[in-house]
């Protein structure tokens, strides 16, 4: 038996070298395993805060917009407001200046009237002293000519002219 004895030795060491290769072996994969475990929770960690700072991005990105949406809505509404008001400052404008010419128009048209108007009694009143002035130097005819003053004068009998 000194044969069995040496190889039972060696089968036994070779089976202590495979167990303890095997320890070691599951050792390592135990250890890979809790690394692999340990990544994965650190990637989904990585994963899950890249997520909420996406959402927190669009969530400010969608707010920025809205504000800048509505910013620009109220510059729409303002320009438009601001547009309109020019509009009718602008017809304001237009009116009073035909207003004005208008006004201009009247004003030279009853300027003209009143002118006129002047100018008729200027030649009534210049008629009315001729005949006053006719009136008086038939009054100051000494009574001897025995002319009688032009109201008191019978009416000629028709056709007596000719």
């Amino acid at each position: 038996g000194g044969e069995a004895e040496t190889l039972k030795t060696d089968l036994l060491a070779r089976a202590r070298q495979l167990e303890t290769a095997h320890l070691v072996a599951k050792r390592e994969q135990e250890a890979e395993r809790r690394a692999a475990t340990q990544f994965l929770a650190h990637a989904q960690a990585a994963r899950e805060a890249a997520e909420g700072e996406c959402a927190s991005l669009r969530a400010s990105l969608d707010a920025s917009l809205l504000t800048r949406q509505a910013g620009a809505e109220v510059l729409l509404e303002e320009t438009t407001r601001l547009r309109d008001r020019c509009e009718t400052l602008q017809r304001e404008v237009e009116d009073a200046r035909s207003g004005e010419r208008d006004r201009e128009i009247e004003s030279q048209s009853a300027l003209f009237e009143v002118e006129s108007e002047a100018e008729l009694l200027k030649e009534e009143v210049a008629a009315l002293r001729d005949k006053l002035e006719d009136k008086a130097a038939l009054e100051r005819l000494p009574p001897t000519l025995g002319l009688v003053p032009a109201d008191d004068f019978p009416p000629y009998p028709p056709n007596s002219l000719h």
